[in-house]
């Protein structure tokens, strides 16, 4: 698996929370002449896009973080954010796909980013 195939797979696997009633926008950037070139290293500008989720409840959160763990034990990692009510992921110039590689510090910087967001609420 190469990196564009890493982040096909990982929509696929985004697409899959819609069965467990998770409310999510992929929203691709849409002004591309903002968007500074991609380097050999990163997946296509064409590609970059924001996944919004939506929280409705608590358990909203485990599904996107479980996703996240999974993801991130396939070595892909990104950039990420969120409040109260919604969860961020970024898949653009920081999306990462390392072939059997699992980033503990990425994974770790994540939990320290949902403690903070449950620490404004």
């Amino acid at each position: 698996m190469n990196k564009e195939d890493a982040f096909y797979f990982a929509i696929d696997r985004i697409l899959d929370l819609k069965n467990d009633d998770v409310d999510f926008k992929i929203i691709p950037y849409n002004n591309p002449n903002n968007i500074r070139d991609a380097t050999e290293n990163e997946i296509p500008k064409k590609l970059w896009c924001r996944i919004n989720f939506k929280i409705k409840e608590k358990s909203d959160i485990q599904k996107i973080n479980e996703l996240g763990d999974y993801l991130g034990m396939c070595g892909i990692s990104f950039d990420i954010g969120g409040c109260k009510n919604s969860r961020d992921w970024e898949f653009d110039w920081s999306f990462e796909y390392k072939k059997g590689e699992e980033n503990w510090e990425w994974r770790t910087t994540r939990e320290d980013v949902e403690k903070m967001i449950d620490d404004m609420l």
